[in-house]
C-alpha cells in the first residue's frame, strides 16, 4: 500500500505559491497600521526565530483608509500598502 502524506501548503491568496524551494528571510516582526484610525498601530506580532511568519487578525475601521503592513526581516524594514474601502454597515448595506 502506498502511503500519501498530506502536507499543508500555502493558500493561493497568501502570495507564496511555488516558493518552497527558496529560503524564507529571518522575519522578526510584523506590524499592521491603519492611517485614519485613532490608534494607527492596529496590530503587532513578534516572530520568534525559526518560526514561519504567518499571522492573521481582524481590525475595526471607521472609514476608508490606507492599511500598511510593515515587516522587519534580517534587520531591514519592508512595507506594503492597500486602500481598504469601508461601506456603511460593514457588509455593503
Amino acid at each position: 500500500m502506498i502511503s500519501r502524506s498530506r502536507r499543508r501548503t500555502s493558500p493561493k491568496w497568501c502570495g507564496r505559491p511555488g516558493r518552497r524551494d527558496q529560503q524564507d528571510p529571518n522575519t522578526q516582526a510584523i506590524y499592521i497600521l491603519v492611517e485614519k484610525n485613532p490608534n494607527t498601530l492596529a496590530a503587532g506580532f513578534g516572530i520568534p526565530a525559526g518560526t514561519e511568519a504567518n499571522v492573521a487578525t481582524r481590525i475595526k475601521m471607521g472609514q476608508t483608509s490606507n492599511v500598511y503592513a510593515v515587516v522587519k526581516a534580517d534587520n531591514k524594514f519592508y512595507t506594503a500598502s492597500k486602500e481598504v474601502k469601508v461601506t456603511l454597515g460593514g457588509c455593503g448595506g
